[in-house]
């Protein structure tokens, strides 16, 4: 897991560094982005129920003899905010976590398997190929359906979607 926070943040902070020669100093940038809450294990929020059923998917599928498992990371808002700062280009104006009543509904299996498809379609084109894109899907959207009390009782629990506005120094 470490590797993987460690890549999110040279990643973020090549985004903050592009961002910052897009402004100029006292520009804003506003973000929207995905995080889980802090001190709560990735495994005990929706992100792992997301990636958990879609990593046993992957496995199931390596087992076949057709691919080989990827792993996802998700920031909390602690490192977002130590990113931040650390980048030393901008600062937050507020960060605050943002309301989303759709949150609030258990989604249906197929429902949750068209979100995780919008989201990470290009990455599993990226890494296995187009032949494998619906075989996939369609593989996830079975085990969300197995998983779905688990997966929609977190996805109340712990998504959220943080607001960043963010100043350029």
């Amino acid at each position: 897991m470490e590797a993987y926070a460690a890549q999110f943040n040279n990643n973020f902070q090549t985004f903050l560094n592009t961002r910052a020669q897009e402004l100029v100093p006292g520009g804003l940038a506003a973000l929207v982005m995905f995080s889980v809450p802090d001190g709560i294990p990735l495994v005990n929020n929706a992100a792992g129920s997301f990636y958990n059923t879609f990593g046993s998917c992957l496995v199931e599928l390596t087992k076949m003899g057709i691919l080989s498992k990827e792993k996802m990371y998700n920031p909390t808002p602690k490192e977002l905010e130590g990113i931040i700062q650390r980048n030393g280009n901008f600062t937050i104006e507020r960060m605050e976590k943002m309301t989303n009543p759709k949150q609030q509904v258990l989604c249906s299996a197929s429902d949750l398997a068209v979100a995780m498809r919008a989201v990470y379609e290009g990455l599993v084109k990226e890494h296995f190929g187009d032949e494998f894109v619906d075989k996939i899907f369609n593989h996830f959207a079975t085990k969300a359906e197995e998983n779905i009390s688990i997966i929609g009782q977190r996805v109340q629990d712990s998504m959220m979607d943080l607001f960043i506005p963010l100043k350029r120094i």
